[in-house]
């Protein structure tokens, strides 16, 4: 069984959701989005049909008169619907998206419905427009909604993989979870630039708005986490302080809270208990000690240090506070955790083993 170490930042996994995120803002930028695009665009240069033109590839124009307005959420953008009455008498109710803020129609006002490749696409009044609901003419948002989302999550997991990187080498060893604040304020950073670009989105007039916007935001949250990104990564690691224990060897037999961690055949899993005697130290689950006990060896004593929080005992075994001795044996590395109170027994079971 592994040593038991506080919950460790891999720098290979947050590389992995880079890449992934990489792949996948390219899937939606260069294959997603530009058709919806390539249509907007194809119908901001279709002009008005005329004799002799097709359909498709220009615009039909339907005069109608406002029957009704309705507001579908309140202030002066957002959805509502008109209800049109055209030239044969006909109703025709079609929702507006309101990114252009609204027409402003009144009951009675003049308006026109666009046609353009066989669907409604946009309602105008004079100089002002609205696109419909639904049209194709919208179709540009959900893939850059999934951009906006995207591309701050992938750039906070590139950011992370390499600082993971640069810190593993400078500390010699790897990040633990406690140690990467820098981390947490980048991914609140990605998180706030995604939330605000999901109404960018949702509200923008047209993907190259929403894209200007998102930029603008991203840019800010980097700008905004930096210094505490700077600051928090120029502090020094924090470690667990050694702690002074003088063995004391135990007089008799007796069983302890405490467990072995480590790639070693005596560091078993449910093993949460120790026998502490006389050049005697010994693992077991039963808690009288005197079934399936597995010997601890002569281990070289590294140091004695204060636990991490998640070194503790189980559940229900006290909540004295808990030590750790960190053991060598051979190349392997073996801890040994137990109660504060404990311990000086438990070094003195170690240092005892094997003796005579």
């Amino acid at each position: 069984m592994p040593a038991y170490r506080p919950q460790e930042m891999a720098p290979r996994a947050w590389a992995r959701a880079g890449v992934v995120g990489v792949l996948a803002v390219l899937v939606t930028a260069l294959v997603w989005l530009p058709r919806p695009w390539g249509d907007l665009r194809a119908y901001e240069a279709a002009p008005v049909c005329r004799a002799g033109r097709s359909a498709e590839d220009c615009r039909t124009v339907t005069p109608a008169e406002v029957a009704e307005v309705e507001r579908l959420r309140r202030g002066s953008r957002g959805a509502y619907r008109l209800t049109l009455r055209l030239a044969d008498g006909s109703v025709r109710a079609v929702t507006m998206a309101g990114l252009r803020g609204g027409l402003g129609a009144s009951v009675g006002e003049r308006a026109g419905i666009v046609v353009w490749r066989g669907s409604a696409v946009e309602v105008v009044q004079g100089a002002d427009r609205d696109t419909v609901t639904g049209s194709r003419l919208l179709a540009w948002r959900p893939p850059l909604v999934f951009l906006l989302l995207l591309t701050p999550a992938t750039a906070a997991a590139l950011w992370t993989a390499g600082w993971l990187r640069r810190r593993r080498r400078r500390l010699g060893r790897r990040v633990t979870g406690r140690e990467a604040v820098p981390v947490g304020v980048v991914l609140v950073a990605a998180v706030v630039a995604a939330v605000g670009g999901l109404p960018i989105g949702l509200s923008a007039s047209g993907p190259e708005a929403a894209l200007r916007a998102g930029a603008w935001l991203l840019a800010g949250a980097a700008v905004a986490a930096a210094p505490f990104v700077l600051w928090t990564s120029a502090r020094p690691p924090r470690e667990r302080r050694d702690v002074a224990v003088g063995p004391r060897t135990p007089a008799e037999e007796r069983v302890v809270h405490g467990f072995v961690r480590g790639d070693v055949p005596y560091s078993k899993e449910g093993f949460d208990r120790l026998v502490v005697g006389p050049g005697l130290l010994a693992a077991t689950p039963d808690p009288a000690g005197r079934v399936a006990r597995v010997r601890v060896p002569a281990l070289e004593v590294v140091r004695v240090r204060e636990s991490w929080p998640d070194e503790a005992l189980p559940q229900g075994r006290g909540r004295a506070p808990t030590q750790v001795v960190e053991c060598r044996d051979a190349d392997r590395e073996v801890l040994i955790v137990a109660r504060a109170e404990d311990l000086p027994e438990v070094l003195g079971a170690l240092r005892s083993t094997g003796r005579p």
